[in-house]
């Protein structure tokens, strides 16, 4: 039976891996023996982010795809990029955690947030589905924040 914890053989990909959570994720599944893939909208941190994440495991298997939530033309590049370069895809992190103080909307014309938050990552996780489907057992998993603590009370519903 192979150990829990060996993640050899096996292809993570994390958006957002350049930082945080999706950083420290990438770094701790590098350790395992995963290979890892981790996304970024600005290349210069993302490369910056491999370096590290490869210092730090001593792996050579960490790679990156460019990748902007907020652009839906950019997630369907990365999906392809993706599908391209992974023949089977057993994690994919969902991480996202931006919040913008001030309103502004996606190149798409969502507001940002949510466009970023939920809109890419759903997408992304569409058209990966059926490699993911075919790398069964595989899993996806989506990472939030308590930011939702600080929301205010519209009104109650019912």
């Amino acid at each position: 039976m192979r150990d829990q914890w060996d993640m050899t053989g096996q292809t993570v990909v994390i958006t957002g891996g350049n930082s945080g959570i999706g950083l420290e994720a990438a770094v701790e599944l590098g350790r395992m023996g995963a290979d890892v893939v981790i996304t970024a909208r600005d290349m210069g941190r993302g490369e910056a982010a491999v370096a590290e994440i490869t210092r730090r495991t001593g792996s050579e298997a960490v790679s990156l795809v460019h990748l902007d939530l907020c652009d839906l033309a950019s997630v369907r590049r990365a999906a392809d990029e993706l599908l391209a370069t992974c023949d089977h895809i057993d994690v994919l992190i969902n991480n996202a955690g931006g919040i913008l103080s001030d309103r502004s909307v996606t190149v798409d014309g969502f507001e940002a947030t949510f466009g970023g938050n939920h809109l890419g990552h759903h997408l992304l996780t569409n058209l990966l589905v059926e490699r993911l489907e075919a790398s069964a057992p595989a899993r996806v998993v989506t990472v939030a924040s308590l930011a939702h603590r600080f929301a205010v009370r519209g009104h109650e519903l019912g």
